[in-house]
């Protein structure tokens, strides 16, 4: 991927806070991986298993944390943490687009919303009653914003978003196409065989920095809103049920599920296609391992293993030992009967 303009070893070594050994004052064109960089390029290691490659990489030059700098042979910058480096020097890559603020003429927008000088409404978008926007941010086409609703300032909300009214969404945040965000909840009450809807009568309140995913579902409380904390990151294809309380610096995964009313600490890592039980509580500093099946509240902070129910990892790996020594046993069992 190459660089909007080249830079010096030295000048990319000062961006990254990084220390430069060698090759100061090489020119960098652009930034890939051990196997696709070419000899303008600088690449990175980030995982141990892709040391080898070091040999074969034709890079110009490698980030690498200090651990592994005795192994390159070519040019290298040293920093605490060579996959944040890696995202810092693709933003070098990423181009500018210019964006030019205002109302498209196709737009829809009601009479009450109060929109910034400096935010961008883009074709067939729809504002509704009361909706404030804050500045620089980007609506994009078809998107639609249900009254009393509010959008911070940096917000961009790609083409087809769905925001229903009652919600408020921070600074800086980022959602994908297809996100639908204050959907009623799935709250309904049997009486005498009948399905009787509660009304969802809160909304979503969604702090600054958090990224949602393309086609992710975040749904609306009930009394009170749904809350997704500062910082916290969502996969494609999540589904966040009514009342449900996500800590700050969370990150979530694809195709997790996350039923009604469960609260979620802060900096917790849920893995793909977990389905967690509502009415329960996640302490912080969780993270809970892809395909696991949540049913009970976790209040101990660690790593919670694959499974249904979800387990601490070190029972689980015990349990997955024995489980593989189980035909073993069997067979010495059918022996053992057959001699009596």
């Amino acid at each position: 991927m190459q660089f909007q303009t080249t830079h010096t070893l030295a000048e990319l070594a000062a961006y990254l806070q990084g220390t430069c050994l060698s090759g100061a004052q090489m020119v960098i064109q652009g930034v890939n991986t051990l196997k696709e960089a070419s000899s303008t390029d600088i690449t990175f290691l980030a995982q141990p298993q892709y040391v080898p490659l070091l040999a074969e990489t034709h890079a110009a030059a490698v980030v690498v944390g200090a651990n592994h700098a005795d192994k390159c042979n070519q040019p290298i910058i040293i920093v605490p943490d060579p996959y944040i480096a890696f995202g810092q020097l693709m933003r070098l890559c990423a181009p500018d687009e210019p964006v030019l603020a205002g109302i498209h003429p196709s737009a829809v927008v009601a009479k009450t919303a109060v929109i910034a000088k400096t935010a961008t409404i883009e074709a067939q978008a729809f504002i509704g009653e009361h909706v404030q926007i804050g500045e620089g941010v980007h609506i994009g086409p078809q998107v639609s914003i249900g009254a009393h609703s509010t959008i911070g300032a940096q917000t961009k909300l790609f083409a087809q978003v769905g925001i229903y009214h009652q919600v408020h969404i921070g600074e800086r945040c980022i959602i994908h196409s297809g996100a639908v965000i204050g959907a009623d909840g799935f709250g309904f009450a049997n009486h005498k065989g009948n399905w009787i809807k509660i009304p969802q009568l809160a909304g979503v309140e969604i702090a600054d920095d958090v990224e949602i995913g393309a086609n992710t579902a975040i749904d609306r409380g009930v009394l009170t809103p749904t809350r997704i904390g500062r910082g916290v990151k969502i996969d494609n294809l999540v589904q966040i049920g009514h009342n449900v309380q996500v800590g700050d610096h969370t990150i979530i995964t694809g195709c997790v599920a996350i039923a009604g009313s469960t609260t979620i600490g802060k900096h917790c890592a849920i893995g793909g296609g977990s389905c967690i039980n509502g009415h329960i509580q996640i302490t912080d500093g969780v993270q809970i391992t892809a395909m696991s099946g949540v049913l009970a509240s976790i209040d101990k902070p660690g790593v919670y293993s694959s499974g249904s129910p979800a387990i601490e990892n070190a029972k689980w790996r015990k349990l997955m030992a024995s489980y593989f020594r189980l035909p073993d046993i069997l067979k010495r069992l059918r022996a053992l009967e057959q001699d009596k």
